[in-house]
């Protein structure tokens, strides 16, 4: 079974099965009619992990705070620490309100088992620019938050016009969990005539190592050289490109 969102409100553990522990023997638990767990009604801006487990036959979900750990002899079975009658399901966000966050920008919850890929876009609804020398997160609104478990790859594409000022000089790259300190390759961008307006300038990177369990972003960064001002578009324009960001999780 996935754990799958519905609303804001409401998550379901999808039809299939999960792997339960019941009076101390592991069982094959079937799942016929999707599960639902309830979002906290609190204003909690939490992560929390979603558990199954047995209720007097019928299987539930839980929301708890509390980590996991490998179940004794169960190879891929993740259980709740200190109490193996909870199974790990799945992770989810919830912000305001206790409201589960599953958004274009915001992928926030994830499934354990049958995981599917995550994918989050972002785009700039303005022109945005620096005078900065050194990188800078040009606007939050781009951002991609996400969630991973340990081992996933994550890769990151941005692509976009870059108008720096004439002549002057610019330099865009994506920041992981940072707004300050770039990753992966950068692309620069020179404009040495008055009628050279804007470049067009795409990079991607893979994150294949090193990429730990929990809530992560990217961004786009972006550095001017020599003091002058550099801007990234928004418009799609003739001939220009709209400054967009993705990534998805495998």
């Amino acid at each position: 079974s996935a754990l799958v969102f519905e609303t804001t409100t409401k998550l379901n553990l999808a039809s299939g099965y999960i792997p339960l522990k019941v009076s101390g023997v592991w069982t094959r638990r079937d799942v016929h009619t999707a599960i639902e767990l309830l979002s906290p009604a609190v204003n909690s801006n939490t992560l929390y992990y979603i558990y199954a487990a047995d209720s007097a036959g019928s299987t539930i979900l839980e929301h708890s705070t509390t980590g996991h750990v490998a179940a004794v002899g169960r190879n891929g079975i993740r259980v709740m620490s200190g109490d193996e009658t909870r199974t790990l399901v799945g992770v989810a966000f919830a912000g305001t309100a206790g409201a589960f966050i599953s958004t274009l920008r915001r992928q926030l919850v994830a499934s354990w088992f049958n995981r599917t890929i995550l994918v989050a876009s972002g785009e700039f609804s303005t022109n945005r620019d620096t005078t900065s020398g050194t990188f800078v997160e040009l606007n939050s609104e781009i951002r991609n938050e996400f969630f991973t478990w340990p081992g996933q790859a994550v890769l990151i594409n941005s692509a976009g016009s870059i108008a720096p000022a004439s002549p002057g000089s610019g330099t865009t790259a994506v920041g992981f969990d940072s707004t300050t300190v770039s990753e992966g390759p950068a692309v620069h961008v020179d404009r040495v005539i008055a009628g050279d307006i804007y470049h067009s300038a795409g990079l991607s990177y893979a994150k294949l190592a090193g990429v730990t369990e929990g809530t992560h972003f990217a961004t786009i960064l972006g550095l001017s050289i020599g003091g002058t001002t550099t801007t990234w578009l928004s418009n799609g324009g003739p001939g220009e490109v709209q400054t967009v960001l993705s990534t998805s999780v495998h």
